[in-house]
């Protein structure tokens, strides 16, 4: 994600491929168009267009404390179970405070934030809807040392995988 600067433009890297690009503001529907990410230099004009409800809502951790730079995003709840593309998005600020507009109905919100597990919950948008806020629990973390099976030096850089798996 990227920020636009005040006059409009806007630069985001990325390697070359198909990518929708879509633009977000509070007060305005969400535009998306399909852009071709050449091995140079690409364009994408967007135009946002007035409309949609307002929503306003706020992240905290499992203390009550704000959670600044969550990044939260608007899906339609159908689409959940594919790779959806978000309705709205924003970034909460120093108050964990955010604000997007959606068109009425149901929406699934995500919330996401490094050094937290990500939260997803559902409301009914209607004008003027406060979301309740969405409570980010502290995720834990792991350290360790690599090491080469009966070598005493440095094992230099490694890829170190990830794979969920749930314990019973």
């Amino acid at each position: 994600n990227v920020r636009s600067q005040g006059d409009g433009c806007f630069r985001a890297f990325a390697t070359p491929g198909r990518y929708a690009v879509t633009a977000f503001k509070p007060g305005y529907l969400p535009r998306a168009t399909a852009s071709v990410v050449a091995p140079t230099r690409s364009e994408a004009v967007l135009s946002l267009v007035p409309g949609g409800l307002f929503v306003r809502g706020t992240v905290v951790d499992d203390a009550g404390l704000p959670v600044t730079a969550a990044l939260v995003r608007a899906y339609d709840p159908s689409d959940l179970k594919t790779i959806p593309q978000p309705l709205a998005a924003a970034t909460t600020d120093a108050g964990g405070h955010y604000a997007l507009s959606v068109s009425a109905g149901p929406v699934a919100f995500y919330t996401e934030r490094d050094g937290f597990e990500s939260h997803v919950h559902t409301a009914q948008i209607r004008a003027s809807t406060r979301v309740p806020p969405a409570v980010l629990r502290r995720s834990g973390h792991v350290e360790g040392k690599l090491s080469l099976d009966g070598e005493p030096e440095d094992p230099g850089v490694a890829t170190i995988q990830w794979t969920a798996r749930r314990w019973v």
